[in-house]
């Protein structure tokens, strides 16, 4: 997974980073809570969807 922190803001640089695969992206600057909660509910909902191998 791929979170981008970065501190460009413009809707082309938001854009392109999830068409690279981004599941979130984060402009600086940021609250690390806000952060650490969005990591936090990324792995929950990983571990909820099952794998199929």
């Amino acid at each position: 997974a791929i979170i981008f922190l970065t501190a460009l803001h413009e809707k082309i640089d938001r854009m392109k980073g999830l068409e690279l695969g981004a599941i979130d992206y984060i402009g600086k600057p940021f609250e690390m809570e806000e952060l650490i909660l969005k990591i936090k509910n990324f792995l929950k909902l990983k571990k909820e969807i099952p794998i199929k191998v």
